[in-house]
């Protein structure tokens, strides 16, 4: 398969609602893959996510891109505290893609906290959006 026509394929066989999704992301050539959402204070992946991350994202690996993922927090615990469980759970992710092949080079991170567009003070949905490792790639 043509390098070119790569990305396109292995895309679609993802079939993701989110895959055309740049909004809110930092780099507007990203389009957000898949989310991986967190329990309240954890930043755990249970056996059957690690083998979704793996499985839906492994054929990546061999993409040219960069591999984005953007942690966003809830707003229940302290700044500093928040920031560093957004940091974990980042990693987490990191972890399970870097064991399915993915170099460290290849994937860029960053944390944000007290997510504007998902904890607006509208309670525990809110929250529960906030608490995620947004995945994307750079076209």
């Amino acid at each position: 398969m043509k390098r070119s026509a790569f990305l396109p394929a292995i895309l679609a066989s993802l079939s993701l609602t989110a895959l055309a999704s740049t909004e809110g992301h930092p780099d507007p050539a990203a389009a957000i893959l898949d989310s991986v959402y967190f329990a309240p204070d954890s930043a755990a992946l249970d056996a059957r996510t690690v083998a979704a991350i793996a499985s839906r994202f492994g054929p990546l690996r061999d993409h040219p891109g960069v591999v984005t993922l953007r942690g966003y927090t809830d707003e229940l615990g302290s700044s500093s505290y928040e920031v560093a469980l957004g940091q974990k759970r980042i990693d987490a992710v990191r972890s399970v893609l870097q064991a399915a092949g993915f170099p460290a080079g290849k994937i860029r991170t960053e944390i944000v906290a007290d997510d504007e567009a998902a904890a607006a003070s509208c309670g525990e949905d809110c929250d529960r959006q906030a608490r995620r490792v947004d995945i994307g790639v750079l076209q």
